[in-house]
């Protein structure tokens, strides 16, 4: 890689890395939810300080809808179980905040922006481990899995509705907020780089000074691609942020224009860019406008790391397979993959009906042109230029794609599995 056109190329190829799909949309999604809380609230301008302060890191309970709200509970168990006071995600310590519901098949729970990252967890009475989680802030998903091993990550952030339910028995909620880093992470409570992001080496991070508009991470890449994440809020809506890698030009990434950064940017996605062993991969970053030009923002705060990324087991219809995959404050592994024959225009597979919670990825290329549909569990993507999805599946959904338009004899589907480590 020794030219402009080259990393570029580079970043247009590997556009739809399984690290990077789904999650840019999902944080470009809460990205925009923030804003638009935040110009709702310019223009009320009737939100003084401690108003604002009153609400955040709010969760109420909602049972039965909008008509009672009563508050988080302090509780040792939970449906018959036992609640865990701290939890960990990410080598990241959650304490509880509180529990609600376990008396109804249902639970309405109300997210306010808050600055911290917050996990949701369940548990449900009775012999009935699949619960339907339905979040106005990402997808809704069907997961089976043994009472409180499974959880929701609610970034920073995020407001909206959260549903959970079950078909029999009773379901309740415990809600944990961030309480301590990862030892060894780099950063403060506000943004913070751990040391590990699914199984690949933080090589370096910098948290800059509000104000501050350019940074450098000095780094030698250990593998055969890294991971860049970065953040940057509280600046102007038209503040960008450019980013250089091993000194040559590279790309320009979204608005800083958000009203909070995600505590732990590496569990929101980052890009994939293919590297040697040893390769210098300095990282430069730098607040610029809509054209390019270096820009000075008094209250921009900017956050860029670099991890080594995680290895590939398979490359399966242009789509690299990592060994190990986070999402949802879990780490995945893989387990399986199965390929359609070259010219399919339908494809679907079942995940094994074990009660594991599954994670699948559908991929499809060469479609020509043709229009596609991929499915993964509730998740549905269009595509006409291929690429991938990425999504929870629950033990009775399915996952795979078909042609909707256009059948080309080049058009293949390709479905992963991963299965939690943790």
């Amino acid at each position: 890689m020794s030219t402009t056109d080259d990393l570029r190329a580079t970043l247009d190829q590997h556009g739809h890395d399984l690290v990077d799909t789904g999650v840019r949309q999902r944080t470009a999604a809460v990205r925009h939810r923030v804003r638009v809380v935040r110009r709702r609230r310019r223009a009320a301008g009737a939100v003084g300080t401690a108003a604002a302060a009153a609400v955040v890191a709010a969760l109420v309970l909602v049972p039965g809808g909008p008509q009672r709200t009563d508050d988080l509970q302090p509780a040792a168990t939970l449906a018959g179980h036992d609640v865990a006071p701290e939890i960990e995600s990410y080598g990241i310590t959650y304490r509880l905040t509180g529990v609600v519901g376990g008396d109804e098949d249902d639970v309405h729970l109300s997210v306010d922006p808050s600055g911290t990252d917050r996990l949701v967890t369940w548990a449900t009475s009775g012999p009935d481990d699949t619960v339907e989680v339905e979040p106005t802030f990402a997808s809704t998903v069907r997961i089976t899995a043994p009472d409180l091993t499974d959880r929701l990550l609610v970034p920073a952030g995020s407001d909206g509705d959260l549903h959970v339910s079950v078909a029999d028995g009773t379901v309740g909620l415990a809600v944990y907020e961030r309480a301590r880093s990862a030892p060894g992470s780099v950063g403060d409570d506000s943004v913070s780089f751990r040391p590990e992001r699914a199984g690949g080496a933080l090589l370096g991070a910098v948290v800059g000074e509000v104000g501050e508009s350019a940074v450098s991470v000095p780094a030698i890449a250990g593998g055969q691609a890294v991971v860049v994440v970065t953040e940057c809020v509280g600046g102007d809506d038209d503040t960008m942020l450019e980013v250089d890698l091993g000194g040559q030009p590279g790309f320009t990434l979204g608005s800083c224009g958000a009203e909070r950064a995600a505590v732990d940017p590496a569990a929101w996605g980052g890009q994939t860019v293919p590297t040697r062993p040893g390769q210098d991969v300095t990282l430069d970053a730098r607040l610029v406008d809509g054209v390019g030009r270096p820009v000075d923002d008094p209250d921009a705060r900017l956050a860029v790391g670099l991890y080594d990324a995680p290895a590939t087991v398979r490359t399966v219809v242009g789509t690299d397979l990592p060994e190990l995959v986070e999402r949802d404050g879990r780490t995945w592994r893989f387990d399986r993959v199965e390929v359609s024959e070259a010219g399919a225009d339908r494809f679907y597979v079942r995940p094994d009906a074990s009660g594991t919670p599954h994670l699948a990825v559908v991929a499809t290329q060469d479609v020509s042109g043709a229009r596609v549909r991929l499915d993964a569990g509730d998740t549905v993507v269009l595509t006409e230029a291929g690429g991938s999805t990425t999504a929870r599946i629950g033990d009775d959904q399915r996952a795979g794609g078909r042609v909707l338009k256009g059948a080309s004899s080049r058009s293949r589907f390709a479905v992963a599995f991963y299965l939690p480590v943790d």
